[in-house]
């Protein structure tokens, strides 16, 4: 299963908890998003299914990654026929794994 351009509910959990969900819109690989506390950027790589992200908090509302601001994480793609799962750890907090699964939700426009 691979990442298509359009829109996607994202749900973020570690250690089997939900830390939050956002939207992220695809266009050509390329991720943008974000949710009331952090905003997302990165790129799908389809040639290995990994998603790279950094992650900017603009609001000041603890997360588990505690007073960062700032942090990036490659997941890759868990095998799931039924769902877009990707997992791995985060750089900054190597001792977290963060879960992401993307829910399609439509198209784009043009």
């Amino acid at each position: 299963m691979s990442v298509e351009d359009g829109i996607y509910r994202a749900v973020f959990d570690s250690e089997d908890t939900v830390l939050g969900e956002g939207i992220v819109v695809v266009r050509k690989n390329k991720l943008h998003g974000g949710d009331s506390v952090c905003i997302y950027r990165g790129e799908y790589r389809p040639e290995d299914e990994r998603l790279r992200v950094e992650v900017v908090r603009h609001k000041d509302e603890p997360t588990i990654f505690g007073d960062l601001s700032y942090y990036t994480f490659t997941l890759k793609c868990d095998e799931n026929e039924d769902k877009l799962l990707f997992s791995g750890p985060v750089e900054q907090r190597p001792d977290r794994t963060i879960t992401v699964e993307l829910i399609w939700l439509g198209f784009l426009i043009g």
